[in-house]
């Protein structure tokens, strides 16, 4: 239950930047008894489907917080779209641009 927890917590932060799981590239899955393998597992395979991201598991003495079993963390590779790309670049010129004059004087 807490693995799906984190996965939907994990979800929500990547929908609100306009992406979603299948932009997830690796996760790292912090687990307090491997004993629970076999659910997480299964959680992991329910939201990343047949084509899941590189993954570690590792078992730990515990987590900060003592009700917590496990913990996930996920590194996701979120593309610019194209109509912000030439803004960001514009933005970037924009910024060097200010820092040369700001230098001159």
């Amino acid at each position: 239950t807490q693995g799906r927890v984190a996965i939907g917590n994990i979800r929500s932060l990547l929908e609100r930047m306009g992406a979603s799981l299948a932009d997830v590239v690796r996760t790292r899955i912090y687990v307090t008894n491997l004993r629970d393998l076999a659910g997480i597992a299964q959680a992991h395979r329910e939201a990343f489907g047949d084509h899941p991201p590189a993954s570690t598991l590792v078992e730990i003495v515990r987590l900060v917080r003592s009700d917590a079993l496990i913990e996930i963390e996920a590194d996701a590779l979120i593309a610019t779209p194209p109509e912000h790309e030439a803004q960001s670049r514009s933005q970037a010129r924009s910024v060097a641009g200010r820092r040369r004059r700001a230098s001159k004087n």
